[in-house]
């Protein structure tokens, strides 16, 4: 049963190919000045966004967010004063070049929370 309850506590949203990459899996896929387009759809599918920067470069934004309950939470009666939650999320921005390969890329993780009730910061 309190398995049951811990896995209830847990969300993910986003691009879940992003879920278990870092900066060392990525820099294994994308190689500046050669990598296109296609080939980043092949690896991770369609970004979570597309834009034009000041430039009028392409971006592509992939993002995808994990989260899950804090152990407080299931401690009884402690949810009636507010619940808390951790988790991370990593976004991924590709930069195309006119000719659709990639000119640059950033790579961000990051750890979040949510904290409710008494459990605010």
């Amino acid at each position: 049963m309190g398995l049951v309850a811990l896995l209830a506590g847990c969300a993910s949203v986003g691009n879940s190919r992003l879920a278990d990459q870092n900066d060392a899996t990525i820099a294994e896929q994308i190689t500046i000045g050669t990598t296109t387009q296609s080939e980043i759809i092949q690896a991770l599918g369609s970004p979570s966004s597309r834009f034009l920067d000041a430039n009028g470069n392409e971006q592509w934004m992939y993002l995808h967010s994990r989260a899950s309950a804090d152990a407080i939470n299931f401690v009884p009666f402690a949810p009636l004063f507010g619940t808390s939650t951790s988790g991370e999320t990593k976004q991924l921005t590709v930069i195309f070049d006119d000719e659709g390969v990639v000119e640059n890329y950033l790579m961000n993780t990051s750890d979040t929370g949510v904290k409710t009730g008494v459990f605010s910061d």
